[in-house]
């Protein structure tokens, strides 16, 4: 390698850093309501002593039957209440004392998904006298992956 060679290929090093920067910062840009990230990671939350661990909603299409997925785990040695609701629904589940909830195993539904699948929806979680709002993603329940857990719609 000639000093011709070491010298130009220093004089590219920081295009192509720039150029792998602009890359990164194009790559990273998304829609806060999207939820083409949260696919790969639910909502997670802890109001009082239940924490939330990977939650979702599962809907064929906005204004259809929104089922959840993921955990709620109770750090207590008490049974809790945990209640969740949005503008037009409310469910309560309990969970056993120092035990979990999978929501999997226990279905557990909203009578309509205020969203589109693919975005983001506000479900407020309330422990007690404890309440949080949480953006849950909302996955589209005619893919592969969520196919067994969509709520079944009488017209298909």
């Amino acid at each position: 390698m000639t000093y011709q060679d070491v010298h130009s290929a220093k004089a590219r090093l920081p295009a192509l850093a720039g150029a792998a920067l602009a890359t990164l910062l194009v790559a990273g840009c998304s829609s806060a309501d999207s939820t083409e990230g949260a696919e790969l990671n639910g909502a997670d939350a802890q109001v009082n002593v239940v924490e939330m661990e990977d939650l979702y909603l599962v809907a064929l299409e906005e204004g259809e039957p929104a089922r959840f997925l993921g955990t709620l785990v109770n750090q207590s040695a008490f049974p809790m209440d945990v209640t969740l609701s949005d503008a037009d629904d409310e469910v309560m589940v309990t969970v056993p004392a120092d035990s979990e909830f999978a929501f999997a195993e226990n279905p557990t539904l909203f009578e309509s998904a205020d969203v589109t699948p693919g975005t983001i929806m506000t479900v407020s979680i309330a422990v007690g006298s404890d309440d949080e709002s949480v953006e849950i993603p909302v996955v589209d329940g005619t893919s592969e992956e969520y196919r067994d857990f969509a709520p079944a719609d009488p017209e298909r």
